[in-house]
């Protein structure tokens, strides 16, 4: 299961400026991002290529467990996956799902620690990875230093120890924050998995990564789809 620890939201707004300070690291100024309307719904473009593009739910849109049962479970195989593929996608009208464009996912291992293999996927719907959410909300080059923060429960604040760590930390937590249309922000998912078998890595609330254990993949967190559509 996972640390409860790695959710506490440790920021403050530093006085005349944009910025923010989550756990003593101080937060690179947002970018504007491109928001589009799909589906009646706020979409951020990740990426654009000619006239296809890569969006996100600007917000999470509910909350989800990956799989119904703590078991071996990774993306290919979860819950999640076919939700999101059959129902969720089945939810857009015709003319929506003809934008829709199927996608051949590389589902790469947990970058620190290791994790069961999963074969390509091709996926209407995805949530993203651990990799595709540093691509695209911003790449400190921590994780893939290996650069990780642990909790000291004595100091009761993380700090940087040798070897890599629980949680990824860096000035781009603040990009990765969601709200769901309660104002709140709130953990949300990826397709990545985590050190248990069962285990899958979420965003935190305060925009960290647990990319050590994780959190089992029964725990209810946010949704955030992807998808590519064309005709942006």
């Amino acid at each position: 299961m996972g640390l409860s620890f790695l959710w506490t939201v440790g920021s403050r707004l530093i006085a005349g400026c944009n910025m923010t300070i989550i756990h003593g690291i101080e937060q690179a100024e947002l970018k504007e991002s491109r928001i589009i309307q799909f589906d009646g719904k706020d979409w951020r473009i990740l990426d654009e290529q000619g006239d296809k593009a890569l969006i996100i739910s600007e917000e999470i849109l509910e909350f989800r467990a990956i799989h119904s049962d703590l078991i071996k479970v990774s993306w290919d195989t979860s819950e999640i996956r076919n939700y999101l593929n059959k129902e969720f996608y089945n939810s857009f009208n015709d003319e929506d799902k003809a934008r829709i464009l199927p996608t051949n996912l590389e589902n790469k291992k947990n970058p620190w620690y290791p994790s069961l293999e999963v074969p390509e996927t091709t996926d209407f719907v995805f949530l993203l990875s651990v990799y595709e959410v540093v691509q695209y909300f911003g790449d400190s080059g921590d994780l893939g230093n290996r650069k990780g923060w642990h909790w000291d429960g004595t100091k009761e604040k993380y700090v940087l120890k040798k070897g890599m760590g629980q949680v990824l930390i860096d000035e781009y937590c603040n990009a990765r924050t969601a709200k769901c249309n309660d104002g709140n922000a709130h953990n949300w998912w990826t397709r990545t998995g985590a050190k248990k078998v069962y285990g899958f890595v979420p965003v935190g609330l305060d925009g960290t990564i647990g990319a050590i254990t994780g959190w089992g993949c029964t725990a209810v967190h946010g949704i955030r789809p992807a998808m590519w559509i064309k005709g942006v």
